[in-house]
């Protein structure tokens, strides 16, 4: 938390990006402090789109 903090504040990131696909479970009880992508889930509703055409 305190490394997505410092990107934010020093380095003026917009988001945090979390690339692996279990890491959006550490945020699954209570939103993440932070904005966040969590690819995994765009990715899984992209193929959802695409299978349902």
């Amino acid at each position: 938390m305190a490394a997505s903090r410092r990107l934010i504040a020093q380095d003026k990131v917009e988001a945090i990006m979390l690339g692996g696909t279990d890491l959006a479970l550490v945020f699954k009880d209570a939103p993440a402090p932070f904005p966040l992508i969590d690819c995994a889930a765009l990715h899984a509703d992209a193929l959802m789109e695409r299978a349902l055409g």
